[in-house]
Parts: C-alpha cells; sequence; structure tokens
C-alpha cells in the first residue's frame, strides 16, 4: 500500500507491483533488517541525466516462508496539494529530528511529538505506548549518541514520513555506528504521533 492510495491485497496483486516496481526502482541503500519481520530499505524511481529522480521508502513484512505479507511505500509527493497539506514542514521535523538526536538532546527531541505518542525502537521489540514511555524512553536512551548524519532525503506521503540516516555511539567498551531508517505518523500540527526504527543487527558498525 501507499499511505493515502488503495491498498494491494493479495498474492497475484502484491508480486504483479512488485515486479513494476522492481523495474522503475534504483536502491539507494542498504536494507534495515529488524528483530522481526520487517524491512526497509531507501531508494528512488524515474530521474534521468542529471535528475535523481524522486526518494522514496519501501517497507516489507515477509512471513516465515518468506513471501510479502504487507508492501508499504513512503514515497515523496511533491505536489501543489501536499505542500499545502504541510509536507514541507513534516520534511523539515524530520531533519530536524536527526539533528536533534545526534545532539542527544532528549528535551528538544521530544518537542516533535505530540501528546499521545508510540515508539519502536527497533521495530520488534516491546512498544513504548504513551507520551509518558516515550518520554522515558528519550531521557534514558540519547546519552551513548555521539552524532548522527543523513543517509537519505526525507520522504513524506500524507501523514508518514521516512528518513535513513547513520547514528554514531561510544558504549564503554568500543565505538559502534547504526544506519537506520525511522518511520513517523503525524498529526494535524505536524508532531509525531508514532515512530518506528527500523534496523538490526547487519546494520551495525564497527568504527
Amino acid at each position: 500500500m501507499r499511505p493515502g492510495k488503495p491498498d494491494c491485497v493479495g498474492t497475484d496483486a502484491v508480486f504483479t507491483a512488485f515486479r513494476v516496481t522492481a523495474d522503475k526502482v534504483q536502491q539507494d541503500g542498504p536494507l534495515r533488517v529488524t528483530r522481526g519481520s520487517e524491512v526497509a530499505w531507501p531508494s528512488r524511481e524515474g530521474g534521468a541525466e542529471n535528475d535523481p529522480g524522486r526518494a522514496r521508502v519501501d517497507i516489507i513484512d515477509v512471513n516465515g516462508d518468506g513471501r510479502v505479507q504487507t508492501w508499504t511505500t513512503v514515497s515523496d509527493d511533491r505536489s501543489e496539494a501536499a505542500q499545502a497539506s504541510g509536507a514541507p514542514a513534516r520534511r523539515q521535523a524530520l531533519a530536524q529530528y536527526v539533528e536533534r538526536v545526534g545532539r542527544a538532546d532528549a528535551e528538544a527531541t521530544l518537542l516533535l511529538y505530540s501528546g499521545e505518542c508510540d515508539v519502536e525502537d527497533p521495530v520488534g521489540t516491546p512498544v513504548h505506548r504513551g507520551r509518558a514511555a516515550v518520554e522515558t524512553f528519550y531521557r534514558g536512551g540519547l546519552s551513548a549518541i555521539t552524532g548522527t548524519s543523513p543517509l537519505s532525503a526525507a520522504v513524506v506521503s500524507g501523514n508518514v514520513g521516512a528518513i535513513a540516516f547513520r547514528v554514531e555511539l561510544a558504549l564503554p567498551d568500543r565505538a559502534i555506528a547504526i544506519e537506520v531508517i525511522d518511520v513517523m505518523t503525524f498529526d494535524d500540527d505536524h508532531l509525531f504521533t508514532s515512530m518506528r526504527a527500523f534496523w538490526g543487527r547487519v546494520n551495525r558498525l564497527a568504527r
């Protein structure tokens, strides 16, 4: 499915859509493999010479048999309607999120969240439900972070946004980096109502 578009339902429909997508997109980074059954990756579609094309993030939930269960695409919507409905403000919020997390500023990061919000970091682990739980998560979880850097452009489609970035961490025994894709939903005030972080062991890099 694409946010705001009809769902693609059934094996035949999903595989047909996947073949069409595979022909028109270029992967823009590695898979983010989660502890759950979902994977995500950034890519680009369209474009020509001197044209990078339109950025997107694909999220696929794969069952134990390796078959696609759900497939969501967040492709950057630059239409006039999207601009009027707040897509630029939402892209800015995603960029601000990466910057604020990078300086380990929990209080500034929390200003980007609504009063009702959830966080699942990484996907496949217990969800932090409610504002109080999210505040506890950020106030306790950012201290090891020493910096962040974007890996791809922020993309926004309807009330869903995504951004890929690198997180640098100084752990007690070593320094590592994690390449992550965070997927957010927004309320009408362009504040986050949920965040899901896509990363797994294969996305951890020694420094």
